[in-house]
């Protein structure tokens, strides 16, 4: 996993992203290819305003790219979901689509269905309530996003990452041997104390 995760304030390098975006196309934010390229992350920056050159310009205009975010796809969703059922987080199709992801922000309230769309997709088998209360796969995906934080720190999305971090070092929340290894060595302070040292440490 060494090396996996890029840092959003990394220059883009654009014939690598190129060649990523030629082989996934579209994708959600938060996709990372096998190999550790955060395509969707280098999607959201580049739609956010980052600077390109007009023959970058007319490259990614020929693959089909466009500036704006396209909108959630009910009928894509509905499709995959359909064909795959109930998947885990980090779970993308073999076509790049990530079903776990999307899932997860239905059920959170993050994307709005209608009624209509609900009913359709309960009749297929949705379970609108998760069964886990804590995923430990998911909250890994936001340590890596966002490192430690403060205990009423809360994502974009609405994920209560302090709040989770905090009932693990408290261990309201128990974790096994090899979680908790993964998370050491992805630089998780176990220690209210170490979290206090390194706040300080990033006063100016």
């Amino acid at each position: 996993m060494k090396n996996l995760v890029f840092k959003a304030s990394q220059r883009i390098k654009f014939e690598e992203f190129i060649q990523y975006y030629n082989e996934y196309g579209e994708v959600d934010e938060n996709f990372i290819t096998p190999n550790g390229y955060p395509l969707g992350k280098n999607l959201r920056n580049i739609r956010s305003g980052y600077v390109l050159s007009p023959e970058e310009k007319q490259q990614l205009h020929a693959l089909g790219f466009r500036l704006v975010n396209n909108q959630f796809n009910f009928e894509n969703f509905y499709k995959n979901f359909q064909q795959y059922g109930e998947v885990g987080f980090s779970f993308v199709t073999p076509q790049g689509y990530p079903l776990g992801f999307q899932t997860y922000k239905i059920k959170k309230g993050i994307i709005i269905l209608t009624t209509k769309q609900k009913k359709m997709l309960t009749d297929i088998g949705f379970a609108w309530k998760s069964k886990e209360r804590f995923n430990f796969d998911v909250f890994l995906s936001y340590f890596l996003e966002y490192g430690n934080v403060k205990s009423l720190f809360i994502a974009d999305d609405g994920y209560p990452l302090g709040r989770l971090q905090l009932r693990i070092r408290s261990k309201v929340i128990k974790l096994n041997d090899e979680q908790i290894k993964l998370l050491t060595e992805k630089g998780f302070m176990w220690k209210f104390s170490e979290l206090k040292e390194s706040e300080k440490d990033s006063e100016f």
